[in-house]
């Protein structure tokens, strides 16, 4: 499969899913093996009251940030590497397909593969509309209320199915990589509760990733455009001339 391969059947999952005019979802995996479950809801042993205090500890200690919302506040944790219940998603194919293969690797690995996703779609089944929350269009629970009454109570989230979220872009690196998260209530993985006409996935065979790789290279899709920053360099000028 080439690039240009790779693009073409895209074209599938938009149709099934209603996205082929724009509005698609896009999440790049490195590991066909992998479901689409958030961080924090992989941790199968995690106390009751792990998910609060993390929201707390990490909101007490942290300097140099006003951020008072509390989805505002979980998207910049997610961010920086804290397990929650956001999952990844961006609106530009090119950043999940190289999240799909920067990484990809051959032996005891699934193939990397493509997610599409329609988000109005997947919005419907929560409300009965085809809405992105955001920062005019707001989720209509506060994130942590419902996380505290989950641990408290066992108060179900009022989300049983995840919902799209596209928070205020905080950061430097979301506003790169065009991010957008679904938030999930349950620890079902999203392609257990949804059908293909909301979410639709394509792999991409081990022996093409090179390939693939390469033509993003060339396309202008390396670490320092998709991170910025020191990270983003210092990954890129190893990749170049060492990787």
């Amino acid at each position: 499969m080439s690039y240009n391969e790779l693009f073409a059947s895209i074209k599938d999952p938009q149709r099934r899913t209603g996205t082929e005019q724009g509005g698609a979802w896009y999440r790049g995996i490195s590991d066909g093996r992998h479901t689409l479950t958030p961080s924090l809801l992989r941790q199968r042993k995690r106390h009751a009251d792990a998910e609060i205090n993390m929201f707390a500890d990490f909101w007490t200690m942290i300097e140099g940030v006003d951020i008072k919302d509390s989805w505002e506040r979980l998207s910049l944790m997610q961010h920086y590497g804290v397990p929650t219940r956001l999952l990844d998603w961006t609106t530009d194919l090119n950043i999940a397909v190289y999240f799909a293969v920067a990484s990809a690797e051959r032996k005891g690995t699934g193939d990397p593969c493509i997610w599409v996703l329609n988000p109005y779609k997947l919005n419907e089944l929560h409300s009965g509309t085809r809405v992105i929350y955001d920062a005019v269009d707001r989720v209509d629970f506060d994130y942590y209320d419902a996380a505290r009454a989950f641990a408290r109570n066992g108060t179900p989230f009022p989300n049983d199915k995840a919902v799209a979220l596209r928070p205020t872009w905080s950061n430097a690196r979301i506003r790169l990589q065009s991010g957008c998260f679904t938030f999930h209530g349950s620890d079902d993985p999203l392609e257990a509760v949804v059908n293909t006409r909301i979410a639709k996935r394509v792999q991409i065979p081990h022996s093409s990733v090179h390939d693939i790789r390469e033509k993003l290279l060339r396309e202008g899709i390396h670490p320092l455009k998709v991170f910025g920053g020191v990270e983003g360099l210092a990954t890129y000028v190893r990749r170049t001339y060492l990787d």
